[in-house]
């Protein structure tokens, strides 16, 4: 006989856990960081290329500077629709097949 536990939910047949501290705390700093890039990003690739040679003394091509902003534009926005997937699949879980 197994022992019901105040944290655990049986849904469909399989027990369902709730997620860790450390989880909801990782998931909360990557939708963070996310939106951060999202805010902050430079809007022209000149100032961009400008903001990297001021942080690292390091220079960069606008061109090169142009296909960073737009890979991190779309990283940003790629991390953003997963975690909100995982997030909406956590709420409304698959029932098995034949339930």
């Amino acid at each position: 006989m197994k022992a019901s536990s105040c944290c655990r939910r049986v849904r469909t047949g399989r027990v369902i856990t709730p997620a860790s501290p450390i989880r909801r705390g990782a998931e909360a700093v990557g939708a963070l960081a996310s939106a951060a890039t999202l805010i902050l990003m430079p809007k022209c690739p000149m100032c961009l290329a400008a903001d990297l040679a001021v942080a690292t003394g390091l220079g960069i091509s606008v061109t090169t500077a142009s296909h960073l902003r737009t890979a991190a534009l779309a990283a940003s926005v790629a991390l953003l629709i997963v975690l909100a997937w995982t997030a909406i699949a956590r709420l409304f879980p698959r029932p098995k097949p034949g339930d």
